[in-house]
């Protein structure tokens, strides 16, 4: 949990633990279904699913918030503002204003640079350094502060997410006001348009790290639930059941071949049901796939209007990206869940 990776592993940890709460949801289903076969009165059966739905809440809650807190990791990395050192990138000037003491000029990223920008404005400087500057750019130097979310092209990292630009006079920092300019070059890759919405959201604070730490994960809210363990026994061989009925010796041949029995059927139904859950889950895939491709037009449409307004449309284009992400993982997790309870109904014909 604590904060001492990278972007890609954050991210490789963020899907862990959805894939975690999807395979947790699928475990509460059949639990719930097995735990309505094991003989319970009404009250015990209450009692015991009631003592489950906390635990499995309390878990799930947990994971949940460890994911939130990768999220916000992985904010808190791409966020970060980075500096080149000074150095001669091209720049053109333009004309000088005596009057303003404003110098007009471009400039962009030189050859074999990784930070890729455009730039243009003015910077300030006192007339007779002006002229002695003679019109050329011979004197001076460029740093450029760009957040540390790498746009990726066959492997090779580039960043074009310039947040600030400083020009130099004999490194002397010079007042400067500008805009930097987008790269038409790049549209023509994947993923740059889902890549330059992040940045702009990045660059202009509409998407801002909340900070979050270890602790954000264990803060639940919910009181904790004791969990009374097993008094001998800790082999992965499940929790055994009380039914109130005294049992002396090793089980007869009978009495297993009644649990390979129960075991096979109830594996096979098991299996049939997580089939079905897995094909109806992903026509919720679909839905939140459209959902999400909806939610993106709408942030798109809205990037160039009221920062409000995007800044909502963004938010709900990030909820529907984990939504569809999560509903994967479920489907993904039903479709497990069929092969591992299909194996198990087979092994029964077999031992």
């Amino acid at each position: 949990m604590k904060k001492d990776a990278d972007e890609e592993t954050y991210k490789a940890r963020m899907g862990q633990f959805r894939e975690k709460i999807s395979a947790m949801k699928i475990r509460i289903s059949h639990l719930d279904s097995l735990l309505a076969k094991a003989g319970f009165n009404a009250s015990d059966f209450e009692e015991a699913q009631k003592s489950l739905q906390q635990k499995n809440s309390l878990y799930i809650s947990r994971l949940e918030r460890a994911a939130e807190l990768m999220r916000d990791y992985i904010i808190q990395e791409q966020a970060k503002v980075l500096s080149t050192e000074k150095h001669k990138p091209q720049i053109g000037l333009g004309a000088y204003n005596a009057n303003s003491q404003y110098y007009g000029f471009g400039m962009s990223n030189s050859e074999n640079s990784n930070v890729l920008f455009s730039y243009s404005g003015h910077f300030k400087i006192p007339e007779p350094k002006a002229k002695e500057m003679n019109n050329q750019a011979t004197d001076l130097t460029a740093s450029i502060e760009y957040i540390n979310f790498p746009f990726v092209i066959q492997g090779a990292k580039f960043f074009p997410g310039a947040k600030k630009a400083r020009i130099f006079y004999k490194d002397e920092e010079l007042p400067t006001a500008g805009s930097f300019h987008g790269f038409p070059s790049l549209e023509q890759y994947p993923g740059y348009a889902e890549w330059k919405q992040q940045a702009d959201s990045l660059t202009s604070g509409i998407l801002s790290p909340r900070n979050l730490d270890s602790l954000h994960a264990m803060s639940t809210g919910t009181p904790t639930i004791e969990v009374k363990q097993p008094s001998a026994d800790t082999s992965v061989a499940p929790p055994k059941i009380e039914s109130g009925i005294a049992t002396q010796g090793a089980p007869s041949k009978s009495s297993f071949g009644l649990f390979k029995t129960v075991l096979r059927w109830t594996s096979i139904g098991l299996c049939a049901t997580s089939i079905g859950l897995g094909l109806n889950q992903n026509r919720e895939v679909a839905k939140k796939n459209d959902t999400k491709n909806e939610r993106y037009g709408e942030a798109a449409a809205a990037a160039s209007g009221d920062i409000n307004t995007y800044r909502d449309k963004y938010n709900a284009y990030t909820t529907s990206k984990e939504q569809l992400k999560d509903a994967e993982n479920m489907r993904n997790a039903f479709y497990v869940a069929a092969g591992v309870f299909g194996l198990a109904g087979i092994l029964t014909f077999v031992f």
